[in-house]
């Protein structure tokens, strides 16, 4: 009985002992046949230069810059230039364009034109120089407001203006600030000529000059508005004979008429 058990115990060693050496012959083949002969070469690292371009494409989380779009250029003016001497050629305007004009200090128009008539038929004399803006106004004023009260007073159109200044590179009066006329932006007007030669001036009126004192009070009242700026005679000394008119730009486009 002691004898079966020894040969138990010995044959079931021997079982195990074959197991075990199979099982490493095994593990040896299959790794044998899986490694490769020839180890691959690590990848190489990519050049600086790559790598730098790479990260410059990555979109930053930051926002961008808001960019502001210039205005549209039409004939290298902008489209805000180009429309208004549209206007002026539907009005009857005539005038040459200017190169900019930039002068000592403050005075200069950066887009001028040389006005020669404010409209069919009605000059301007002397040509004066001013920016698009103001010869629009003016021409206007003419047109709706100066030609159809002078048939009604005096029975003749308009054929000419008079002016006392355009572009002018000055101060004020007071010479504290320096003056609309430098920056193209008024015009002064010294008289109206009519077709039948009578010339009405810019003036204090006597009581008997009915018609022309209609006419000045009509055309002065028209003008606050479409001016910012109405001074004429009554106002000071400095405007006794002409009426200046400007587009002073003031708070709540609020005007300045006296």
């Amino acid at each position: 009985m002691r004898r079966s058990k020894q040969a138990t115990t010995l044959c079931a060693a021997t079982i195990l002992g074959a197991a075990v050496a199979l099982a490493i012959a095994g593990g040896s083949s299959n790794a044998s046949t899986s490694l490769p002969e020839k180890m691959p070469a690590p990848a190489s690292k990519p050049p600086v230069g790559d790598i730098v371009a790479a990260v410059e494409k990555v979109p930053s989380p930051r926002p961008s810059r808001t960019t502001i779009e210039p205005k549209p250029m039409t004939g290298g003016l902008p489209g805000s230039e180009h429309a208004c001497r549209a206007r002026l050629i539907a009005l009857g305007v005539s005038f040459e364009p200017l190169p900019e004009i930039d002068d000592e200090g403050e005075c200069g128009i950066a887009y001028p034109i040389e006005v020669t008539s404010l409209g069919k038929d009605v000059e301007l004399r002397p040509e004066g120089i001013m920016n698009c803006e103001t010869a629009e106004a003016a021409a206007r004023l003419i047109a709706d407001t100066a030609q159809p009260t002078a048939l009604s007073a005096f029975g003749a159109r308009i054929e000419s203006v008079r002016h006392a200044s355009a572009y002018i590179c000055r101060f004020r009066a007071s010479g504290k600030k320096i003056s609309e006329h430098a920056k193209g932006n008024a015009l002064d007007i010294s008289a109206f000529v009519l077709q039948n030669g009578r010339i009405v001036e810019v003036r204090e009126h006597e009581p008997d000059e009915k018609a022309e004192r209609l006419f000045q009070k009509t055309v002065r009242k028209a003008a606050c508005g479409p001016f910012k700026t109405v001074l004429g005679p009554g106002t000071d000394s400095d405007h006794a004979t002409h009426f200046h008119l400007d587009l002073a730009e003031r708070r709540s486009g609020s005007t300045y008429c006296r």
